[in-house]
């Protein structure tokens, strides 16, 4: 079976070019890529390379730093409300915060493979999961984490996506080779699922309602309305490789190549194509649950904000 490129290793190899805003935060610089975004409330998180940690008090209105520097690439970010978050990236790093990003502390994992995705459940449990099928748990809210199997004994996929449903029991971690896996118990335990698909996934998220949308190469869209143990392809109108989604509401966004951001409100259905303002690639889309604001991100620092749940969105300094 031929091995795909990871999605750390994609993401960090692709040539790029200038961003589109004008402007960027205090602290950032045209050749630093962002990969994923938190949001709660009107606070949002991005993280990325290298070292970067920004927070913005108001939807991305104004920016601080907030990162620890270094050359560490931050890979994804999940916060569980506006004082507690955390951060995981290469090496097996998770970095933890309990007062909203002003101090982060760094979690021993137990392993040193690059964690792509990081999700929690609720304030307790959290999964991250990584290259090589690496995999970590917390069930104290991110103070201990140790190694969990997802994949079978003797394989190891890359683990690019982790996604836990509303209930905070099911969860569902998507990988190389259209691999998926669900959990029943809060990822204690995990089995394997056929998705369909045999490219690399990338993405996954659940619904509110508890779908699970997990999108991947080659523009693949495939959902699962039984919790993730069988998924059906979703027509997506793309070809280009999808790199993250994310449901708020009554909307599912994903992101991808050359700024491409699909919009579904049933995800089985239809998707609407829309060209951001860049022919970069997109890292993550992140709303909030309430009140509209979200933010997206991708290579060359682009920042991109909505206060309409995506229907529109402005470069970082574009509307100054």
């Amino acid at each position: 079976m031929k091995r795909t490129v990871s999605l750390a290793c994609g993401l960090l190899a692709m040539a790029v070019a200038a961003p589109v805003a004008a402007e960027l935060p205090a602290g950032v610089v045209k050749s630093d890529n962002f990969y994923d975004a938190a949001v709660v409330g009107r606070h949002v998180w991005v993280v990325g390379f290298p070292g970067l940690i920004l927070h913005s008090p108001d939807a991305g209105a104004t920016w601080e730093s907030q990162g620890p520097g270094g050359r560490e690439a931050l890979f994804a970010a999940d916060f569980t409300d506006e004082r507690t978050g955390f951060v995981s990236g290469r090496g097996g790093l998770v970095l933890a915060t309990a007062d909203g990003g002003r101090t982060w502390e760094r979690r021993t994992t137990g392993t040193t493979e690059p964690l792509l995705a990081i999700d929690f459940g609720d304030a307790s449990t959290g999964v991250a999961v990584g290259n090589f099928a690496a995999a970590v748990r917390s069930t104290d809210g991110g103070k201990t984490w140790a190694p969990v199997r997802v994949a079978p004994e003797g394989e190891d996929p890359s683990l690019n996506g982790v996604a836990f449903l509303p209930d905070g029991k099911g969860a569902v971690a998507v990988g190389e080779f259209g691999r998926a896996f669900v959990s029943e118990d809060a990822g204690a335990t995990w089995t394997a699922v056929d998705t369909g698909e045999s490219d690399s996934l990338f993405g996954v998220t659940a619904t509110p309602a508890g779908a699970v949308i997990a999108v991947g190469a080659g523009g693949v869209i495939t959902v699962s309305a039984d919790r993730g143990r069988t998924f059906v392809r979703a027509p997506s109108g793309t070809g280009r490789h999808l790199f993250r989604v994310s449901a708020a509401g009554d909307r599912v966004l994903a992101v991808g190549d050359a700024g491409l951001l699909l919009v579904a409100a049933d995800p089985a259905g239809s998707w609407t194509a829309t060209r951001l303002p860049t022919h970069l690639w997109m890292g993550a889309v992140r709303l909030g649950a309430t009140g509209g604001a979200g933010i997206a991100v991708g290579a060359r620092a682009l920042l991109l904000r909505t206060a309409d749940s995506g229907r529109t969105w402005t470069p970082w300094g574009g509307d100054k």
